[in-house]
Formats: structure tokens, C-alpha cells, sequence
């Protein structure tokens, strides 16, 4: 009797860890997550690039700082024209550059993410325990 109850309980689990597995499995590739093709070894070194590109637009994006076009105090309207294309052509670099950084960011953030989202699955059969047993 202790035996075949114990038998029954452990096929239960067994079929209701295969459901979940299953469920969990379908949910996650459902998921929109775009590194997920990626090797482990290669996001890191994505990541590490990533990293040293944003850093340096933002050493960049410090240098260029808000500092507004000189301004000759002459009263040449050619002299103005010419100061306003500057001023117009600087504005457009910093923009350039603002959203260059801001993507950059996104991007860094969602490898993060996929780096962290990795590390709580585990691989092998700690993922398939992972799957198999989360609600």
C-alpha cells in the first residue's frame, strides 16, 4: 500500500513537472528577447564592447558639453549667417551623439538583462529543474 501511494505521488510529479516544464518552456519563447541566439561567451564580449563604446561617447558627450557657439561681435550679416550654420551644424552633432548614447544604452541594458535572465535559468539540468518547477 506505502509503495504503490508512493508510486502514484511520484508519477503525479512527475506528470505535473512535465506540464509545467512545458507551459514555462512555450511561455519563454514567447518572450521577446533578442540576444537569446547568442553564445554566453559572445554576449560577455558584447557586452564588454558595448560598455567601452558608451563610455566613450559619453567622455565625448562631457567634452562637447552645452557650450555655445562664439559670437563675433560684428555686425556683418554674413558674419551671422555663418555663426548660426555653425551653431545649427554643432546642435546637430550633439543630437547625433545624444541619441547615439541613449541607444547604446538600451542596447547595454537589454544584454544585461539577457546576461541576468541566463544566470537565473542556469543550463543543463539545472534549467530544465528551472522550468520544470517555477510557477
Amino acid at each position: 500500500m506505502r509503495v504503490a501511494s508512493g508510486l502514484l505521488l511520484l508519477a503525479l510529479l512527475g506528470v505535473a513537472g512535465g506540464w509545467n516544464y512545458r507551459r514555462n518552456a512555450a511561455a519563454e519563447a514567447a518572450e521577446f528577447r533578442p540576444y537569446r541566439g547568442i553564445a554566453s561567451a559572445e554576449l560577455a564580449q558584447l557586452i564588454e564592447a558595448q560598455e567601452r563604446e558608451h563610455a566613450e561617447a559619453e567622455r565625448a558627450w562631457k567634452r562637447r558639453g552645452a557650450a555655445p557657439a562664439a559670437h563675433a561681435g560684428s555686425s556683418d550679416l554674413m558674419q551671422h549667417v555663418g555663426d548660426f550654420e555653425r551653431a545649427r551644424r554643432a546642435s546637430e552633432r550633439s543630437q547625433a551623439l545624444g541619441a547615439r548614447m541613449l541607444a547604446g544604452e538600451a542596447d547595454l541594458e537589454r544584454m544585461r538583462r539577457e546576461r541576468a535572465k541566463r544566470a537565473e535559468e542556469g543550463t543543463g539540468w539545472r534549467r530544465v529543474l528551472h522550468l520544470a518547477t517555477r510557477l
